[in-house]
């Protein structure tokens, strides 16, 4: 059975109350959790943690992500179903650091859906503020970006994974670079 991207994002916000379900399931019943002090104080933590982080991208979502509005300069395909898409800034540019992602949503396309949100990378930046995106042809979103016109305008939420980043140069100027790496990777791996 294949779904659609946007329904399958719908699903994912229903899971937040799985979650809340699962974690009240947790301290209902007879477990280690009630036994244990230090599992049960655990656990709350990252039940409380996890909801609260529910309620805030579900609820405040638009008052908290910051928008952005870029505009499509120009389209270049580069090789093996990779397009590169240039985005200059309509208004203020998105400031981020190298490895961060957006969700970059086409507003006013003829051929992508508009308004769908989809997370790239951002691969360069510009001083002037033009960023660029590299998508490979996998799916029916990635590609229809060929056919994107320069001039079509993209929303951008983001840059995201800040705290990481800021917690990966800490680390490397301590001199911890690889063992803390591989905790990142590993980290953002078991999210997906």
């Amino acid at each position: 059975v294949i779904f659609s991207y946007e329904g399958l994002k719908r699903f994912h916000q229903f899971l937040g109350v799985a979650f809340l379900l699962g974690a009240i399931h947790g301290f209902m019943i007879p477990s280690d959790i009630q036994e244990d002090v230090f599992i049960r104080l655990w656990v709350l933590g990252f039940a409380f943690l996890g909801i609260l982080s529910y309620i805030y991208y579900s609820l405040f979502k638009k008052v908290t992500i910051r928008k952005n509005l870029y505009k499509v300069a120009s389209l270049s395909k580069v090789a093996g179903g990779v397009t590169e898409v240039i985005l200059a800034p309509v208004g203020n540019p998105i400031t981020h650091l190298p490895g961060q992602f957006s969700f970059f949503s086409f507003k006013n396309s003829l051929h992508l859906i508009n308004h769908e949100s989809h997370p790239f990378t951002i691969s360069s930046w510009t001083g002037a503020g033009e960023i660029s995106l590299s998508a490979k042809a996998l799916g029916d979103f990635t590609t229809a970006i060929p056919e994107a016109a320069v001039g079509e305008l993209v929303e951008i939420e983001g840059p995201f994974w800040r705290i990481f980043i800021s917690l990966w140069q800490y680390k490397t100027s301590m001199g911890g670079r690889w063992c803390w790496g591989y905790t990142i990777c590993f980290f953002c791996s078991s999210c997906a």
